[in-house]
């Protein structure tokens, strides 16, 4: 039987998650180690005693061979994420911690086969509890992660637009949850203009300090005069949620300054980038003042994924799956593939009311109130809820 992987229990529930994580993986019923909880003070005071800048560990692990290279980076952001020490980690897969830290540092000199395979065979078990991250993946998110693995693989741009409030950004983080071996970033643009802010969240993002000048930060980012060796390489994905700011929000030179940033970025480091904006943004970009300007960002921007309005992109079989994640006492269907009554009215309401984010407060709220009423929570608890917060919807009967 082999061992379980210690894993977080989410903090609250947001909308596109799931009521609850399994406590055990598939195959296990013993822990591995015994660790305090992860949102223990103690925890995150061992968890800090890591010491290693994240561009000293992503330019160290360059030199290995590409396996070794990406278990150990793997290991690293998994140990960071899930706030595991040192000593943990040297637990988790056998290995004494000074030995991890020199692998991470590229001093140590012996061979690593054997410390890769440890690490590939607990990424395995890893990615087996991943499956139980708190997200409910709906149908546009398929095309939303093809994009964003466009851009990782062939290290090129993405644009992904679409209308706010359907889980743009969530699903982005989901994804960074999915790559977090080091691969991707994440970063969301500040709502006013400046250069220095700008820096130190990209810097953020990479695991740079934000306490230096940002002339340093710029340099462990994209290496010495941009040649690259920093922190962003052509293994990295950069995703920027929010990228309206820059259009909606900046003053005229700083978007031109702001797009020229990245564009830079993007060509010294080799990075893939994904930006997650607004339906406007790439109108804006194309036909606003600043499209000849823009024209050398736009042309490096291959992949465009443009969303629908969010009733578009919700169907039936969503509605499901976020009722099965909520625990709603779902009713017979008459037919396996076609919704029940009460599932079709619901999605009704949303299509014609409402967007999936609603949606996701209404369930949580109709939980809310099945619970205090110590009942059975049913769709009726949801339709109530939406009724509260939005007014009383209209139903089927109504429309007849």
């Amino acid at each position: 039987m082999s061992p379980q992987i210690p894993i977080l229990k989410p903090t609250r529930q947001t909308f596109g998650s799931l009521a609850e994580k399994t406590e055990t993986s598939p195959d296990s019923a013993e822990p591995l180690i015994d660790l305090p909880g992860p949102e223990t003070p103690e925890h995150r005071v061992r968890a800090n005693t890591w010491g290693l800048p994240k561009d000293l560990v992503m330019r160290e692990t360059k030199k290995y061979s590409p396996a070794t290279c990406d278990a150990l980076r793997w290991l690293y952001e998994w140990a960071l994420h899930n706030n595991y020490s040192r000593t943990d980690i040297a637990k988790l897969i056998d290995y004494d911690a000074t030995v991890i830290t020199r692998a991470l540092t590229g001093k140590y000199s012996g061979a690593l086969d054997n410390i890769t395979k440890s690490i590939q065979a607990l990424r395995e078990k890893a990615e087996i509890r991943q499956a139980t991250h708190d997200f409910v993946p709906l149908s546009f998110h398929h095309s939303f992660n093809t994009y964003l693995d466009k851009a990782r693989k062939y290290h090129r741009m993405a644009l992904v637009t679409g209308p706010s409030w359907i889980g743009k950004s969530q699903a982005a983080k989901s994804y960074l949850w999915a790559n977090n071996h080091g691969a991707t970033k994440y970063l969301r643009m500040p709502s006013e203009f400046g250069m220095q802010a700008i820096w130190r969240r990209i810097a953020g993002a990479c695991g740079v300090s934000r306490d230096q000048p940002v002339a340093v930060i710029k340099e462990r980012i994209m290496g010495i005069d941009g040649y690259g060796g920093g922190a962003l390489d052509d293994r990295h994905l950069l995703i920027v949620d929010e990228w309206e700011q820059v259009l909606w929000t900046y003053p005229e030179h700083g978007r031109v300054k702001t797009f020229e940033m990245f564009r830079e970025i993007f060509d010294a480091c080799g990075c893939g980038m994904a930006f997650i904006a607004a339906p406007s943004t790439e109108q804006q970009m194309e036909e606003g003042r600043l499209k000849v300007m823009l024209k050398k960002f736009g042309n490096r921007c291959p992949f465009r994924l443009r969303l629908d309005e969010s009733h578009k992109l919700i169907t039936p079989a969503d509605l499901r799956a976020i009722a099965i994640s909520f625990k709603v006492s779902l009713a017979p269907r008459k037919h396996p593939n076609l919704p029940s009554d009460d599932e079709r009215e619901c999605y009704d309401i949303l299509r014609d009311r409402g967007n999936v984010g609603d949606l996701f407060l209404a369930f949580a709220a109709g939980r809310d109130m099945a619970l205090k009423q110590r009942a059975i929570f049913t769709f009726d608890h949801v339709k109530l809820a939406w009724g509260a917060i939005y007014g009383r919807p209209e139903t089927t009967e109504d429309r007849k």
